[in-house]
C-alpha cells in the first residue's frame, strides 16, 4: 500500500485533534461547526471528494468513517487512507458507510418526506438471471405521490443503504426506482419486503454474504 503525503498530514493532525470530536456534544455551535469544517478541509486535501461521518458508539466509543459518498470509483481511496490510519483511543475508523438498523439517523434526515421505512416493499430486476448484479431495484411506498419525488428518493437511497450498505447500493442495486405500493403493485410476482433485501442480496451469485445478525458481510472465502 501506497500511503501518500497528503494521508500522512491528515492523520497527525487528526491525532492532534481528536479530542475535540470527543466533546462535540459539548461545544457551542459555532466552535462544533468550526471543526466539523476543519476536517472537512483536511479531508479534501487527500481527495476532493472525500466526506467523512462521525457517529456515537457508546458513551466513551465513536466511530469516523471516510466515504466518497457512493462514488464507486473512489472506495479503495477511502479504503487506503483508513488502511494508514493510526489507533487512536475510543475511535472506531472505517470506511464506507457499513449496513445499520433500517431507521438509522432517518428521522433526523428525513423525518418530513412522509415514508415509513419498514412499510415499503421491492422488486429485484436482475441484470441476468442468476446473475451477481441488479440492472434496477423498484422500491414500492404507501401513499407515493409523484410530486415528492425529489424528497423520496434521497430518502430511500438511505434506507437501502442502511440495510446493505454503501458499497452494495453503488455496485449492485443497479438504478432505483420509486412508485405507489397501491394494490396493481401488491399483485406483482417478486416483490418483498424491504427488510428482505440483504438475505435476498445474500443469496445472489457474489461476494456478499448475510451473517448472523442478517447483516450483510464480504465473503471472505
Amino acid at each position: 500500500m501506497t500511503t501518500t503525503i497528503q494521508s500522512v498530514h491528515f492523520w497527525k493532525w487528526f491525532s492532534r485533534n481528536n479530542s475535540r470530536y470527543l466533546q462535540l456534544c459539548d461545544l457551542d455551535t459555532p466552535e462544533t461547526e468550526y471543526w466539523l469544517h476543519e476536517l472537512q478541509l483536511h479531508l479534501s486535501c487527500v481527495n476532493p471528494h472525500l466526506t467523512y461521518e462521525i457517529t456515537v458508539l457508546s458513551e466513551h466509543g465513536f466511530s469516523l468513517i471516510i466515504t466518497p459518498d457512493r462514488n464507486a470509483d473512489l472506495f479503495s481511496t477511502a479504503r487506503k487512507l483508513v488502511a494508514s490510519a493510526p489507533s487512536l483511543p475510543h475511535w472506531s475508523i472505517g470506511a464506507l458507510r457499513p449496513p445499520r438498523e433500517i431507521d438509522f439517523d432517518f428521522e433526523t434526515r428525513f423525518g418530513n418526506s412522509g415514508i415509513d421505512p419498514g412499510k415499503l416493499r421491492f422488486k429485484p430486476y436482475p441484470e441476468v438471471p442468476g446473475g451477481s448484479k441488479l440492472e434496477s431495484i423498484a422500491v414500492y411506498i404507501p401513499g407515493y405521490r409523484s410530486k415528492h419525488d425529489d424528497e423520496y428518493y434521497p430518502a430511500v437511497k438511505a434506507i437501502l443503504e442502511n440495510l446493505v450498505g454503501e458499497e452494495i447500493l453503488a455496485t449492485v442495486l443497479g438504478l432505483v426506482a420509486i412508485s405507489a405500493l397501491d394494490k396493481w403493485a401488491l399483485e406483482l410476482e417478486d416483490i418483498f419486503p424491504i427488510q428482505q433485501l440483504p438475505v435476498y442480496v445474500g443469496r445472489m451469485k457474489s461476494p456478499y454474504k448475510v451473517n448472523k445478525e442478517g447483516k450483510i458481510d464480504r465473503d471472505k472465502v
